[in-house]
């Protein structure tokens, strides 16, 4: 799988450059983003999200949690949220957990890598607190 580094090396320019043609950004010359965009499609070069995501500190991922009560409502909204976020180039990391002291636990872990955690279902009156942070 090729890096950036294989683009900004058969570019011929930095691998600043390479993100900056790849994120768009103003201020490159024409002949650097057109060598840029040459190598990329020659290399078939994908972008790693999980690179991006670290570099820029965000996440392209929105957790959504359901609970066992709720697993049937949760399977009918499945595939509409997936199209949703879809739209806005973000994906979807779906848990099914079956009780308090578990949610918990999921939910910490899904806001270290997510954007947005999403719960279905009911919350047990018992739940760890940081459940009820959301």
């Amino acid at each position: 799988m090729p890096t950036i580094d294989d683009v900004s090396r058969l570019a011929n320019v930095s691998r600043a450059t390479v993100s900056r043609v790849l994120t768009g950004t103003r201020g490159v010359r024409e002949e650097s983003r057109e060598a840029v965009l040459r190598a990329v499609e020659e290399l078939n070069y994908r972008p790693s999200f999980a690179a991006q995501n670290l570099a820029s500190q965000t996440s392209s991922h929105v957790g959504l949690v359901i609970s066992a009560q709720d697993e049937s409502h949760g399977a009918r909204l499945l595939p509409l949220l997936s199209q949703a976020l879809k739209g806005l180039n973000k994906s979807l990391l779906v848990q099914y957990v079956s009780d308090p002291v578990e949610q918990a636990a999921v939910i910490d872990d899904l806001q270290r890598q997510c954007v947005a955690v999403v719960v279905l279902g009911a919350v047990a009156a018992d739940a760890p607190r940081n459940v009820y942070r959301l």
